[in-house]
């Protein structure tokens, strides 16, 4: 049975399975409540570094004032993005844990050393579905088009700075326009390279595999199902945005109207009743985390208990020679007593 038909079991088990289990419901409430905290770090930097210039437009003018505003921004920002990666991570190696053994699955503990190889490999898992490493003839696809489109600019731009014959420019533009469409269909590609290494992840935490081996691993366990997990997991992403649009849809909504009556974004950052309505879309967040984890589970143990059939040719050895029926005895006696006949005439 193949995956396209367990696509409600791998659906309940992504949306159910999280909140089935006490002790994912404390996953749960964690990363709620971690979400709640970096959004309102996030609005208060966002309102420290922008307000004096909102309320006093003439500090643009400013340049250094405005580089040091951003630089303080960016830096802030940058900390909370790194150390939310990194909980982010943390987090999924614990739900992903607890779904295998949910599932009756052993799981490797969540030791510092076992953290960091599943940081690693998610890193290399996504460079591996860059570069094709698995299937390099595909790259070359890639860094044709970024010559082409490299070759293309370049052209325009000498035709464009020494008035060049309308054919360079017609040469440029046609580069261009191929490059654009291998790039594309390259980007084709690193979404199957990234399909096809999906469930690494799931097989480091559960076999206890190496990096290298988890990659492999994941590469030839999901040969002939990278469309069934792309459409299955097209439909989680269709119902995960819609309880999110649900849920978001308060704080839009304020935000919107306030917007039309003169508040500006910054002023909102930091409205008390923008922030209260802003707690669902935190509640969204930590919830698509845990489903993802969930559905990455299920796609594994699922891939791991699928028969694949396959077919078995028997060749005979070279020097093998087919035994050849002897003849019945009877065939012989009658032959004997033809001849005797015939002596006897």
């Amino acid at each position: 049975m193949g995956l396209d038909a367990n696509l409600s079991d791998i659906l309940r088990f992504s949306l159910l399975g999280p909140l089935k289990d006490k002790k994912t419901l404390k996953y749960l409430a964690f990363l709620f409540v971690f979400a709640l905290v970096v959004g309102l770090m996030t609005n208060y930097i966002t309102y420290t570094s922008f307000k004096p210039i909102v309320d006093n437009p003439s500090l643009v003018q400013d340049f250094s004032g405005v580089v040091g505003l951003l630089v303080q921004f960016f830096s802030f920002v940058g900390i909370i993005i790194v150390f939310s990666a990194v909980v982010n991570y943390v987090m999924q190696y614990l739900l992903m844990s607890r779904a295998l053994e949910i599932s009756g699955r052993s799981a490797q503990p969540a030791t510092p050393k076992n953290i960091i190889r599943f940081i690693i490999l998610g890193i290399a898992q996504s460079l591996c579905a860059l570069f094709s490493v698995f299937n390099l003839k595909m790259l070359w696809i890639g860094i044709i088009g970024v010559v082409l489109v490299l070759a293309g600019f370049f052209l325009i731009g000498i035709a464009a700075l020494n008035s060049a014959t309308l054919f360079m420019l017609g040469c440029g533009a046609l580069f261009l326009l191929l490059g654009i469409i291998l790039l594309l269909v390259y980007l084709a590609i690193i979404i199957h390279n990234t399909i096809r290494l999906i469930v690494s992840d799931v097989a480091l935490i559960g076999n206890g595999l190496s990096m290298a081996d988890s990659l492999r691993f994941s590469w030839n366990k999901t040969t002939g199902n990278a469309l069934n997990i792309f459409v299955i997991g097209l439909v989680l992403c269709v119902i995960l945005v819609i309880i999110n649009g649900i849920l978001s849809a308060p704080s839009g909504m304020y935000s919107f109207f306030a917007q039309l009556v003169g508040n500006n974004t910054i002023s909102l950052a930091m409205d008390p009743a923008y922030l209260v309505l802003l707690v669902p879309s935190y509640l969204s967040s930590a919830f698509m985390i845990a489903a993802s984890a969930f559905y990455l589970v299920s796609i594994y143990l699922h891939l791991l208990t699928e028969k694949k059939t396959t077919s078995v040719s028997i060749t005979a050895p070279k020097n093998f020679a087919t035994p050849v029926a002897s003849k019945p005895k009877r065939v012989a006696i009658k032959k004997t007593k033809k001849r005797a006949k015939k002596k006897r005439m």
